[in-house]
């Protein structure tokens, strides 16, 4: 039988090889992170138990592909086959058992590059901001698309999906890096240098749905914690930043009240597909609000790619070379229309902005797979939550749960936003020091050290 020490070297170095693969230019190689990871896992541990995973995994998605093949007619399989790779973040955090990797130890490691690579990543991004700042002559508005780092390293912004990989990215690893400034006093210039890049990104739904998501986890697992002299301090260096971006961002954050107003009227091309989706097309479609039409049937990052529009938008379309095109019918007829009146609009605004688009995690989720899987994620996280809030007693634990909490509450939220759930460079190394964290948390040793 193999040690723990074992297997934690061998996560460590599959995290390794997803954080140089996240933050890299390379689109392809980030979609393939996952995969890349698993297999250097395997290799390092030799575990059976994770080869046994990885084959029901696939069996899994085989089995799923085929019964909706026989429920939907007209089912469009390579569209399919590419959701296997759009969820593969979520192929790690299932296929690695969480009493490999739950050690404090792993973690603290884990932590140490982290820190490294977010004081590069926001010397890259404030410096793309500053030059950005060099040619509009401000922080607000567009200025954030100029914000990128590795992901897209040139000055010039490329204008398409990089900025907000770098914001949810960057996001995910300050929460990370939290609790060893609060109760170690360790990161504290990695952790200002990110949140000032994370402020010049200024992708304002990041900064929204993290604000959220850390006042749910301090009220659910910080009640008792309140008196200590670093929670005061960490809570007046919360309200600093958040002074600082709406007074740096306070354009863009005037443009959030005009799409909330867009949004509950009907008006935005997002609600319109929502309505779509909800009340039109189960006349049609009988059984999508209970099991939807299939993976990557519709609106799912998977089903656009799958079109051959989704790179360059409909507008300019890239499409894969050596791949089949197609879409279903249902999005042909419900959805198109809304993406390339959206496209043309980013067009002919020189923007890449994801508010106003057709299509988002939540939408997709129910669409595609029905409102029972939709159901199923929401009570999953709700159950990792309490989970979590049931075992944690010490002060540590807590400001380790919260975290946690907000970091999971993150990537929750982050779906009703895009289909974020589908972009590996965004989510997965959130993903995998979240489940080190829940490791962590739920494991009794790892517990006993930590109080």
């Amino acid at each position: 039988m193999k040690s723990t020490q074992h297997y934690n070297r061998a996560y460590f170095w599959a995290f390794i090889s997803a954080l140089v693969l996240c933050w890299s230019p390379s689109n392809l190689l980030a979609y393939l992170a996952p995969l890349i990871s698993v297999a250097i896992f395997i290799l390092l541990s030799g575990s059976h138990t994770v080869v046994r995973n990885v084959i029901l995994w696939f069996l899994a998605w085989g089995i799923i592909i085929t019964l909706y093949i026989v429920l939907t007619p007209g089912f469009i399989i390579h569209s399919a086959l590419f959701s296997i790779l759009t969820y593969s973040s979520f192929f790690v955090v299932v296929v690695i058992p969480g009493r490999f990797v739950a050690s404090l130890d792993l973690l603290d490691r884990m932590l140490v590059w982290t820190r490294g690579f977010v004081i590069i990543e926001a010397l890259v991004g404030i410096t793309q901001g500053l030059y950005g700042f060099s040619r509009t002559g401000t922080f607000d508005g567009a200025n954030g698309d100029f914000v990128e780092g590795t992901i897209h390293p040139a000055l010039a912004p490329e204008l398409a999906f990089s900025n907000s990989m770098f914001a949810i990215n960057m996001a995910l690893l300050l929460v990370a890096l939290l609790p060893d400034l609060i109760l170690r006093r360790k990161g504290i210039v990695a952790v200002l240098l990110g949140s000032l890049s994370l402020i010049l990104a200024s992708v304002l739904h990041v900064l929204l749905m993290l604000g959220a998501a850390g006042l749910v986890a301090i009220l659910l697992y910080w009640p008792v914690s309140l008196r200590r002299r670093t929670t005061y301090l960490a809570a007046a260096g919360l309200v600093v930043t958040t002074i600082l971006a709406f007074f740096a961002l306070r354009g863009n954050f005037n443009t959030a009240n005009a799409f909330a107003r867009q949004l509950l009227s009907g008006e935005s091309y997002r609600s319109r597909a929502i309505e779509r989706a909800v009340v039109e097309m189960p006349k049609d479609y009988p059984l999508l609000p209970l099991v939807g039409l299939g993976p990557g049937q519709f609106s799912s990052r998977a089903g656009l790619i799958g079109t051959g529009l989704y790179f360059g938008g409909p507008v300019y379309a890239r499409p894969l070379p050596f791949f089949p095109q197609g879409m279903s019918q249902a999005f042909e007829d419900n959805t198109l229309d809304l993406w390339v009146a959206y496209a043309r609009l980013i067009a002919r605004s020189s923007g890449s902005g994801s508010t106003h688009q057709p299509f988002l995690s939540w939408l997709s989720v129910y669409t595609e797979w029905g409102i029972l899987a939709l159901a199923a994620v929401f009570c999953f996280t709700i159950y990792l939550l309490i989970s979590v809030r049931l075992v944690i007693y010490s002060y540590p634990q807590r400001v380790l749960a919260s975290s946690f909490g907000t970091g999971l509450l993150l990537i929750l939220l982050l779906g009703m936003q895009e289909n974020y759930w589908e972009v590996p460079q965004a989510i997965l190394v959130g993903l995998m020091i979240l489940k080190v964290q829940y490791a962590v948390l739920l494991h009794p040793e790892t517990r006993n050290k930590q109080a």
